[in-house]
């Protein structure tokens, strides 16, 4: 996501998220400038970032079991009628994966991969707000009959 000057918000890798400069470097003072834009952005991106790779997992997943009449868009999923109960059951377990570890060590790794450029002083509080936060949820949702449809 490009934000004023030519930042960008980057994944390098699965749920990694990095803010560098239009050069490929991370720049503390000039971010600062942009934080409300990069804020703004941050919290969709994130969240995006997390259904597609989920639709990614899916999508894998049906092909090692050998469904391979797919078809996505968004967050939508289609198989042949005789697979929606394989798929029914493998968005459920593929999000429960994606989701097994807690938001705080995602947030965690936010924190450090853009730490070079994160005010410390705020990073405490940050910390503060997300330890502990309620992660039971996640065992239910294979229970869940309602969760896909």
């Amino acid at each position: 996501t490009k934000a004023k000057g030519g930042y960008r918000a980057i994944f390098n890798s699965k749920i990694d998220l990095a803010f560098i400069d239009k050069n490929g470097n991370p720049n503390k003072s000039e971010i600062n400038n942009i934080a409300k834009e990069i804020k703004t952005g941050m919290v969709p991106n994130f969240i995006h970032s997390f259904d597609a790779l989920h639709m990614q997992m899916i999508i894998q997943e049906l092909y090692k079991q050998g469904v391979q009449d797919i078809w996505a868009v968004h967050d939508s999923f289609g198989v042949h009628m005789c697979h929606v109960d394989e798929m029914r059951r493998i968005v459920k377990n593929e999000f429960v994966k994606l989701h097994e570890k807690p938001l705080e060590y995602h947030i965690q790794r936010l924190i450090e991969t853009n730490k070079e450029i994160l005010d410390q002083s705020k990073l405490e509080s940050l910390r503060e707000e997300i330890v502990g936060l309620e992660d039971d949820w996640i065992d239910e949702v294979n229970e869940s009959l309602y969760f896909i449809s």
